[in-house]
């Protein structure tokens, strides 16, 4: 039997969550024979997947060659979200091409909270793509409203103070999402007891 040579010998792909909503896709080949360009290509059940954008080939190489793409997700992509899958296409100068196997990036949070464990005042970083209004919520362990608070928010980086104070010391969840409901996300966060209070 004759030696097939694959147009791409891939070393490894990955997926991983980056700042603003964003996760890079990082893959590196061995050798490339004939090879016009990679598309990458984005899931969220894993099966039904559509095109998100291409990266040129080297064409033919013999050496190890480093790619990139950034898929910048927007808030309503992020919605229910915690897993989103990547697959890459390869495809030659003649038209024929190969799917490689997809990889699964965990989707990171809109936003991060500090300190943790917190005091009396919880900082809350995130970044919007609108001018909007937000809705702070924080729940106890057996999922009892104990602070909320409606906040307007620029486009951008925000950074807003939540003043946690009347909380006693515990575990507690944050939710954070937008007035129209578009974006639903939370972390968990420790609030320290404070002395002298009662």
């Amino acid at each position: 039997t004759p030696c097939v040579v694959l147009p791409v010998e891939l070393l490894s792909i990955t997926a991983n969550c980056s700042e603003n909503n964003a996760v890079r896709v990082e893959w590196s080949t061995a050798s490339e024979t004939n090879n016009d360009y990679f598309t990458v290509e984005r899931s969220i059940d894993g099966n039904n997947f559509e095109t998100i954008g291409t990266v040129d080939g080297a064409g033919n190489s013999s050496a190890i060659r480093n790619y990139s793409f950034t898929d910048q997700l927007s808030t309503l992509q992020l919605s229910n979200l915690s897993t989103v899958y990547y697959r890459l296409k390869q495809t030659d100068f003649n038209g024929k091409f190969e799917y490689f196997k997809p990889v699964a990036a965990e989707v990171c949070s809109n936003f991060t909270v500090f300190p943790n464990p917190a005091g009396n005042e919880l900082g809350i970083q995130f970044f919007s793509e609108t001018e909007d209004e937000i809705i702070l919520e924080v729940y106890d362990v057996i999922g009892k409203l104990v602070i909320g608070k409606t906040l307007s928010v620029t486009k951008g980086n925000n950074l807003i103070t939540l003043d946690i104070s009347s909380a006693s010391g515990g575990v507690y969840l944050l939710k954070v999402k937008t007035s129209k409901s578009v974006w639903d996300n939370h972390q968990k966060f420790i609030k320290l007891n404070n002395k002298g209070k009662g």
